[in-house]
């Protein structure tokens, strides 16, 4: 369940982020000025590891049926509301959220304890 929190709370800071030009500062971080001379983009390293972790949810994600899949590319990677998901899968809300829900219960069931520490 923890889980689901943590998404709607980044839902939630994607969308004010959407809204407007604001700068909001978190905590002690330096200011934007700050980072000028450090690179924008992922070092090597990073990629890397980022392609790593994408191959490898992807591979877990191909033992789910099709329309476990579908949902969770839809709402989760090409970050679609539930009731636009639904949309596109024909289904109302209430069916959408109980399909994503099947769905992160399939992983995390096909995701070893193991496998859970280094993802």
């Amino acid at each position: 369940m923890s889980s689901w929190l943590l998404r709607i709370s980044a839902n939630l800071i994607i969308d004010r982020g959407r809204q407007g030009n604001r700068l909001v500062l978190l905590g002690d971080n330096p200011l934007p000025e700050q980072h000028l001379d450090s690179p924008v983009e992922p070092q090597p390293e990073e990629w890397v590891a980022r392609w790593e972790r994408a191959a490898w949810l992807r591979q877990h994600m191909a033992s789910l049926p099709e329309d476990q899949q579908r949902a969770l590319r839809l709402g989760f990677w090409e970050g679609h509301s539930v009731a636009e998901v639904g949309v596109q899968l024909g289904r109302n809300e209430n069916a959408t959220k109980q399909l994503l829900h099947r769905a992160m219960t399939n992983l995390r069931v096909r995701i070893t304890p193991e496998e859970r520490s280094h993802a």
